[in-house]
């Protein structure tokens, strides 16, 4: 049974209007009330799957969006080489288009560098080109300015 606000009147379950004072009775109200949490769980749980989606997929990750550097280390103490696409001679070439870097620091220098001839062979990486060094998440040494 419903109690009709104004008059207090039982009315029937389900009933629009009080039989009494033809009052308008508030039985969606609880309905539209519950339709609306409903609502609002289901969007929640939509945008936490779009957020899982999102992460699992790696779209967020910056470590995947940059692209693949080529390094050439070894535990034996080789010497990390370029080939070079031009004809000239190769080491004018390497020494004025190889930059490198260490594996365990954020700066990228020319091979000329003071700093460059520190790096350990164990930890050396190089890169052909400037715009690689910074692709490959590397800021310039302050130093040789490369």
């Amino acid at each position: 049974m419903v109690k009709c606000p104004k008059c207090g009147k039982e009315n029937r379950e389900g009933a629009a209007y009080c039989i009494k004072c033809n009052q308008p009775l508030n039985n969606n109200q609880k309905d539209s009330g519950n339709n609306k949490k409903i609502l609002i769980g289901i969007g929640i749980i939509v945008i936490i799957a779009i957020i899982g989606i999102v992460l699992a997929s790696g779209a967020l990750n910056p470590a995947t969006n940059t692209p693949a550097v080529v390094v050439n280390n070894t535990s034996t103490n080789t010497t990390n080489t370029v080939v070079s696409n031009d004809s000239s001679n190769t080491s004018n070439a390497e020494s004025s288009n190889v930059y490198v870097s260490s594996s365990k620091s954020n700066k990228f220098h020319v091979v000329t560098c003071e700093w460059a001839k520190k790096i350990s062979e164990n930890n050396k990486i190089t890169y052909p080109s400037r715009q690689a060094a910074l692709d490959g998440g590397k800021v310039p040494c302050s130093v040789c300015n490369p």
